[in-house]
C-alpha cells in the first residue's frame, strides 16, 4: 500500500483541497457523534433522577 502513497511533495493543490475538507468532514462528523451520545447520557441521567424516587423501597423498622 506504501508504494501506492505520494510523498507530501508531490501532492497538487487541488489533492492537498480536498485532503483538508475530507478531514474537516470528519471531524464535524465526529464532534456531532460525541454531543449526540452526551446529550443522550444527560438525557438517561435526568430520566433515573427523576423515577428513583418512585422506585423507592419503603423502610420497615423492627
Amino acid at each position: 500500500m506504501k508504494a501506492n502513497m505520494k510523498s507530501r511533495t508531490e501532492l497538487s493543490v487541488g489533492e492537498l483541497y480536498a485532503l483538508e475538507r475530507a478531514a474537516h468532514l470528519a471531524r464535524a462528523r465526529e464532534m456531532g457523534r460525541l454531543i449526540r451520545v452526551g446529550v443522550d447520557a444527560l438525557a438517561r441521567f435526568a430520566s433515573y433522577l427523576f423515577s428513583a424516587p418512585k422506585n423507592r423501597k419503603e423502610i420497615s423498622h423492627a
